[in-house]
């Protein structure tokens, strides 16, 4: 199951796109299950919460480094680069594991414009999306029930992710359609993201999930 709202805000000259997405899955009860809560809390498992394989830890405290697939954006392509930690909450019956973005930077690759008489434009959205940040974080729960005499585990994601592009000039002037199409952009990565790293996750420990 999945569940998603996204907005775009303005403030400080600054543009926010934000999205909220969320994912379910129920997983079958077997001896996977059993040995998965381990697992979550793991190192194993970070490249799945962290959404990525390209990870590295750069503080004894915990915080990673995690160089995230681009997003492609108005002929660019922005590959984020967060500084991430990972905070594990557990008891008999749930774990939660908090992933929080402490800071980040971006790398901007290519352009499909191309050509001249969109020159102005790609410059444009280059320069404005070189001092781009994000914030937010991920939120994921792993909840014992039982269904017929079975324990079952309920897994879950929540993602919040900012994106804040800062206008440095009152006289700046977007591309068409800059608010609304980088929305839907944001949109559907935040939807996608959410959803792909909880299956990973499901699929690297061969886990089955339960139809309802």
């Amino acid at each position: 199951m999945a569940a998603l709202t996204s907005n775009t805000t303005n403030s400080n000259r600054q543009i926010h796109f934000i999205g909220k997405s969320s994912y379910t899955v129920r997983l079958v009860g077997n001896q996977h299950v059993k040995a998965f809560p381990k697992w979550l809390v793991s190192k194993g498992a970070h490249p799945y919460l962290l959404g990525t394989s390209d990870i590295s830890q750069v503080s004894e405290e915990g915080l990673y480094k995690s160089v995230l697939p681009s997003i492609s954006w108005f002929g660019i392509d922005i590959v984020p680069t967060f500084f991430q930690k990972i905070k594990v909450d557990k008891d008999d019956e749930s774990i939660r594991v908090k992933i929080s973005i402490e800071d980040s930077v971006v790398d901007l690759l290519g352009s499909d414009y191309g050509n001249k008489s969109n020159s102005f434009g790609t410059s444009l959205v280059l320069r404005v999306m070189k001092k781009c940040s994000f914030t937010g974080g991920n939120s994921m729960s792993c909840i014992k029930y039982n269904l017929d005499g079975m324990d079952h585990l309920e897994l879950s994601s929540e993602l919040t992710l900012s994106l804040a592009v800062p206008l440095t000039s009152r006289l700046m002037i977007l591309p068409p359609g800059f608010n609304t199409i980088g929305n839907k952009i944001f949109q559907n990565e935040a939807e996608k993201r959410v959803k792909d790293n909880l299956l990973n996750l499901v699929e690297e420990y061969n886990l089955s999930i339960l139809d309802f």
